[in-house]
């Protein structure tokens, strides 16, 4: 996700699902409020969606449709069905063996090392070669993630999906993968959004605060790349 222009972003091929919702929402006995309840997310979420400025998650549309009692209208929003978010995922993921003969679960590509203050002009191939267990949260079913290992944990990897598929703006509380870049290096770190009288700010521990987005005069350039949705460590033997 790149700075914001002055303007909200929204999703013209979700206008539709969000219609669909404001008008459902719109029908006696029904809230935001209580469908925020149902869905387990905040109701401010829901108004996000009714304007079109949250991207509707695959999980979602079932659990809406039953509650305003209309069904999912499904063409031209890039939703295949309501379990599935119609988004180009390639060939299959790779699977890792758990257990021989018992578990197969999906993979995923680790893309970066996050580490502050380190500025990189390519992936280390260390990175570029790993692969890590996907996350199973169906919540993000058919979002594209990747990972991030933690430089200064080294067991440690950020599961991540790509921002602009889950988020219009900055939220309160997003755990993020962000990338500076300055000519041609950049850096990559994961930071918490916090956010106070309209001024957003990424954070991290024994690091400088970041600006969102930086001042005009500044020769970095910032991009929120990732939400992260968990973490995956491995064991240490």
């Amino acid at each position: 996700m790149t700075a914001p222009k002055g303007q909200r972003k929204t999703f013209p091929e979700q206008a539709i699902l969000a219609q669909w919702l404001d008008e459902g929402l719109k029908k006696k006995f029904k809230s935001a409020k209580e469908l925020a309840a149902i869905l387990d997310i905040d109701a401010t979420a829901v108004t996000r969606l009714r304007q079109n400025e949250r991207r509707f998650l695959a999980h979602e549309l079932d659990v809406i449709g039953r509650y305003i009692e209309e069904p999912v209208p499904l063409e031209g929003t890039g939703f295949t069905h309501t379990g599935t978010f119609n988004v180009p995922l390639g060939p299959p993921l790779p699977t890792l063996r758990l257990e021989q003969g018992v578990r197969l679960v999906p993979t995923i590509a680790v893309e970066v090392i996050a580490a502050a203050n380190v500025w990189r002009e390519a992936p280390p191939p260390s990175a570029v070669a790993e692969r890590i267990a996907a996350s199973a949260d169906s919540r993000v079913a058919g979002l594209m993630q990747y990972a991030c290992r933690l430089e200064s944990q080294p067991h440690c990897y950020a599961i991540c999906v790509k921002y602009d598929d889950i988020r219009s703006r900055p939220m309160a509380g997003d755990t993020v993968h962000v990338r500076r870049t300055r000519s041609e290096q950049y850096e990559d770190t994961i930071r918490v959004v916090r956010v106070a009288n309209d001024r957003v700010r990424l954070q991290m521990e024994n690091a400088a605060d970041i600006d969102f987005p930086m001042a005009v005069t500044s020769d970095v350039d910032i991009e929120l790349k990732g939400l992260v949705i968990g973490y995956f460590e491995t064991a240490r033997f």
